[in-house]
């Protein structure tokens, strides 16, 4: 997902897991959602295990504890337990976009200028799979940008640099986002290959 003025706390709870600080990035400016636009799936709260893919050995253990909990404005604190330490929460916001697939907003808690997009799926044994969105390298284009602001956004920057911190300029609603997630110009301009998969804890 695409944000303007990149979360260091986000960054670092979720791109230390799951190692993808120096790739290629999608951030964008924190919607302005309601209670109303929130999905609160059944037993998602919980303790869990989370495995990241790809799995890099080198870049530590690919299984760590971590935690869900529930928040009083139907948003989640999904907290990463490292071996060494506890992680700052990240806060996760789900959108409904189809039966069996939820658009995840992943911001530090607070009034978070910044946010980070990704996909989650359930998984028949109880399992959460995230994925994260970054764009493809040879799709960040005219056709990709025209996508974005049909849907809302005010503006896009595409990050020249190895990094490809790309950034999406725009508030955009629930009803925007779900659009976006189902324009085919998006779509196939994403790679959703890194994530997370979170394990019911025994």
């Amino acid at each position: 997902m695409i944000v303007r003025g990149f979360s260091l706390r986000v960054g670092m709870a979720l791109f230390a897991f799951l190692a993808i600080g120096l790739s290629a990035c999608l951030t964008e400016d924190a919607p302005k959602l309601s209670p109303g636009d929130l999905s609160t799936p059944r037993n998602f709260a919980g303790a869990y295990f989370a495995t990241r893919f790809p799995a890099d050995a080198a870049e530590g253990p690919d299984t760590i504890q971590a935690t869900v909990e529930r928040t009083v404005d139907r948003s989640f604190l999904l907290t990463f337990i490292e071996p060494d330490r506890k992680d700052a929460p990240v806060r996760v916001q789900l959108i409904g976009l189809n039966p069996d697939t939820l658009i995840a907003v992943m911001t530090e808690p607070g009034s978070s200028p910044d946010a980070m997009l990704g996909l989650v799926t359930p998984a028949s044994d109880g399992a959460w799979v995230f994925r994260t969105v970054e764009l493809k390298p040879d799709a960040r284009d005219r056709v990709l940008k025209d996508a974005l602001m049909r849907h809302g956004a005010t503006g896009v920057t595409f990050d020249q640099s190895e990094v490809q911190h790309d950034q999406i300029q725009g508030q955009l609603s629930a009803a925007n986002l779900r659009m976006l997630f189902s324009d085919h110009d998006f779509l196939n301009a994403i790679d959703t290959a890194k994530g997370f998969r979170l394990s019911p804890a025994p």
